[in-house]
């Protein structure tokens, strides 16, 4: 088996990373000799991200190995228990919290430096995927970010005409995981035509391009003026969708295959409206969010089988916000987090018993909020830390 030399830390090809392209000598001079090389390497890469982010200042040498992208792929793929955080932006903050952390505790949340300048309500997050989040900035366009590293890149355009009757009204980001590369969805239709024809094109990072795909077998579309983000689970992006001939459907889109398909519902739901629900990950689980008098919540147990759809919890709570619950995850210890009223944070049992709230935000306006995985993992062709007010290159 091949071997490689990684700052001079020889390893077989299948559990070490590639060399920068110094001979082993040239790599040894640039460490100090108090520890052999391999161990402090060893060590780095068994450290969470919060620490090797903070450890990129103690020299020009450990910024360039903590800044390599294949030490951050490395990283990534030996932490087993990946560090999951919430990011929530208001419009005068962007804030990272611990959410299995105390809500009395105030040093799990964390101020992000945030590179897109003031966030605004013009920000979108439409999806998380290994620690990059993807967010549609206003009009000036599309972005990967990764919050932990602060690197981000800039989109190309889409093809979509950018005619005011266009309407994108479902996106999401995800992974390929067979390219090992990352794929953001755009789905939509012209409002303007005389038939409605879905509209599905799909951006590669591995191309930095644009790729519109066959006309799906059915044909899709809103059912209000919102523009929804998907679900990733199980190597798909799900939405809820209407289905021009009647029901009220799932629509995944394969990452993999690249193309659409659709996941089934439990009896019932076909009948009311898609905006009544929320699709989310709960669990490991693919779940539906009903809000009305109550708040109720199905786990789909087995991925793609109809009958495996189960009453997770059901909950009016006292509450008048049981009309704006969207659940975020479980915690460790089986408690459910949940965002209410746009900025506030709750987390209850599954007997429906609110156990704890607080304010994700000191500003009244709604927050967007999502979960997201600590990680270095590189993006191709970033920026680096710069705001995009002085960097607007493609």
């Amino acid at each position: 088996m091949e071997e490689t030399i990684f700052l001079g830390y020889s390893k077989k090809q299948n559990s070490a990373s590639p060399s920068y392209g110094k001979s082993e000598t040239e790599a040894n001079e640039k460490w100090d000799g108090v520890l052999p090389q391999e161990l402090i390497i060893e060590i780095l890469l068994r450290l969470p991200v919060k620490s090797l982010v903070l450890f990129r200042c103690v020299s020009k040498t450990w910024l360039s190995l903590i800044s390599n992208s294949q030490f951050g792929e490395l990283h990534f793929q030996r932490d087993s228990a990946h560090t999951q955080r919430l990011l929530y932006i208001s419009p005068s903050e962007v804030q990272s919290l611990d959410f299995n952390a105390s809500f009395h505790d105030d040093s799990a949340s964390v101020k992000l430096s945030f590179p897109f300048g003031w966030p605004s309500n013009a920000v979108e997050i439409m999806g998380s995927c290994n620690g990059f989040l993807c967010l549609e900035v206003g009009i000036t366009g599309y972005f990967l970010w990764n919050p932990s590293t602060n690197v981000y890149k800039r989109l190309p355009d889409p093809r979509f005409p950018s005619l005011e009757s266009e309407n994108v009204f479902l996106y999401g980001f995800g992974c390929d995981t067979s390219t090992n590369d990352y794929l953001v969805v755009l789905v939509g239709y012209d409002t303007a035509a005389p038939i409605v024809k879905t509209h599905v094109e799909f951006y590669s990072l591995k191309t930095n391009s644009w790729e519109e795909i066959q006309e799906p077998s059915y044909q899709y579309m809103n059912s209000g003026d919102d523009t929804r983000a998907g679900v990733l689970l199980n190597g798909a992006i799900h939405w809820f969708a209407y289905r021009l001939d009647g029901p009220t459907v799932i629509v995944a889109f394969d990452l993999s295959e690249k193309k659409l398909r659709e996941v089934p519902v439990h009896d019932g739901i076909e009948s009311y409206e898609p905006y009544d629900y929320d699709l989310g990950v709960i669990g490991g689980c693919l779940s539906i969010t009903y809000m009305n008098n109550k708040a109720e919540i199905w786990l789909m147990k087995e991925y793609n089988v109809k009958s495996s759809w189960t009453k997770f919890m059901s909950s009016d709570f006292d509450q008048d916000f049981t009309k704006s619950l969207y659940p975020i995850c479980l915690t460790k210890g089986g408690e459910l987090l949940a965002v209410i009223e746009g900025n506030k944070l709750v987390n209850c049992n599954q007997e429906g018993i609110l156990l704890e709230r607080r304010a994700l935000s000191d500003d009244l306006h709604e927050c967007k909020a999502i979960v997201y995985t600590e990680s270095l993992l590189p993006l191709t062709g970033d920026y680096g830390n710069d705001s995009i007010n002085e960097d607007k290159k493609d």
